[in-house]
């Protein structure tokens, strides 16, 4: 898996799908492809996702804010990425119907409203459904101080979650050669 950051074309929509083209065929050379096999697609719901060749299927997710433009790509599986700028301001009724019930035991008061949404809604594109599952069905598990898990449909989903340029990033992804020691 891999991730690229950009700064956000302040341009019209076709200069944003540009820097988005740009960060992936970045993240593409980094992993030794060439970026002329590769094309971007979009399933029926929207959620995107890349071809290679016209055959290997490669999860990307893509996300923004004002100022910075994040992509993901994952050849083993599916991804899904959040940014978020940490001065955004969060509804306090929105920040207390994100939380799953147990997950009040685990997370204290003080814990970043922004930085829980980012988590949620990278699991939420990588599944696919955006806010169509609510928020507080997403319950998360602290590995590490940046490493969440979780269980979504059956489905075990690691998220990275870390601090940059004064932005929360949130990485979901699956991997069954991934272990949480990596990030130790």
């Amino acid at each position: 898996m891999a991730m690229v950051q950009d700064e956000k074309e302040e341009a019209p929509e076709s200069g944003y799908k540009a820097g988005t083209r740009r960060v992936l065929d970045r993240m593409l050379i980094r992993q030794g492809y060439n970026t002329a096999d590769f094309s971007l697609k979009k399933h029926p719901s929207g959620k995107p996702y890349g071809l290679i060749n016209d055959k290997k299927k490669v999860g990307v997710s893509i996300s923004h804010c004002n100022t910075l433009l994040v992509c993901a790509l994952h050849t083993r599986g599916e991804t899904g990425v959040d940014v978020e700028c940490c001065d955004r301001a969060l509804h306090p009724g929105l920040k207390e119907r994100m939380y799953h019930p147990e997950e009040k035991k685990s997370f204290s008061e003080d814990f970043c409203g922004i930085r829980l949404w980012t988590m949620k809604e990278a699991v939420l594109k990588y599944k696919g459904t955006g806010l169509r599952l609510a928020m507080k069905m997403i319950r998360l598990n602290r590995v590490n101080p940046h490493l969440f898990e979780t269980k979504v449909d059956g489905e075990h989903i690691y998220i990275v979650s870390f601090l940059f340029e004064n932005h929360w990033i949130a990485i979901a992804f699956s991997g069954k050669e991934f272990t949480p020691s990596l990030l130790a």
